[in-house]
């Protein structure tokens, strides 16, 4: 008698940890600074802009507050816009996840006609725009190729349905580089009211994580807006930008 319960009790420990390891957490995280989000001018699908010297600061201390944390993907995937794949390579090199892949579906939300425009400190070109970031809800895409959050949403699902659920059983832990739109679309998909007060603008910072867990056929957001990254010194923050690198 004693024998089968022990059996019952190891068969049962052996499912539970299947279970377990069967759920994929998916780390989304925003690329680093870049020149244009320093001088707060919409990026979009412009594909070549390049992080800051600082942009780089970030994504080195993420990933050295990642693996102090035991933090290691079995996957990296990344938007293939240089920023953020940048920031996926500076990671992937410290050794917390194999070389990124580039996947299209988690390139930043296009604005068409509006990409290249300044935003900062409410300098919009038009009330539209303004709509975009304090009133989104009355925000109409204009210009070829411009996005709703709707349509990043539906390609980041696509993303998802198909990229990651046949994941299950092979990955616990999955990188995903991407954009602050496609962050706040996240937010928007998966959060409900549960994001954090930060997550829930309409730009997200730069090199913030965002966890989503899939478990039971499931997808829910069990983190929002977590930073591993320390404040950069002055020297590290002041210093020149480095020159965009060319489209790819």
């Amino acid at each position: 008698m004693t024998r089968r319960i022990s059996v019952a009790l190891l068969f049962a420990a052996l499912l539970a940890q299947l279970a377990a390891w069967a759920d994929i957490d998916i780390y989304f995280l925003r690329h680093g600074e870049t020149t244009w989000n320093r001088e707060g001018i919409l990026q979009g699908s412009i594909s070549y802009t390049d992080l800051t010297r600082e942009g780089e600061f970030m994504a080195e201390e993420t990933a050295k507050g990642m693996s102090a944390a035991g933090i290691r993907f079995d996957r990296i995937y990344t938007s293939p816009y240089v920023r953020a794949r940048h920031t996926a390579e500076i990671l992937s090199a410290t050794g917390v996840g194999s070389a990124p892949v580039d996947d299209v579906r988690l390139r930043e939300m296009c604005f068409g006609r509006y990409e290249g425009m300044r935003y900062a400190k409410g300098e919009y070109p038009d009330e539209n725009l303004r709509f975009f970031f304090e009133e989104p809800e009355r925000y109409v895409p204009q210009g070829v190729g411009a996005e709703t959050f709707a349509d990043v949403g539906a390609r980041l699902r696509d993303f998802l349905e198909n990229e990651v659920c046949p994941l299950d059983g092979k990955a616990e832990r999955v990188l995903c580089v991407a954009h602050s739109l496609v962050l706040k679309a996240l937010v928007r998909e998966f959060a409900g009211d549960s994001a954090s007060a930060e997550a829930k603008k309409t730009i997200q910072r730069n090199c913030c994580v965002h966890v989503l867990r899939y478990a039971d056929g499931r997808f829910t957001l069990k983190e929002t807006g977590r930073i591993f990254y320390k404040v950069p010194p002055a020297s590290v923050a002041d210093s020149p930008p480095p020159q965009s690198l060319p489209v790819r």
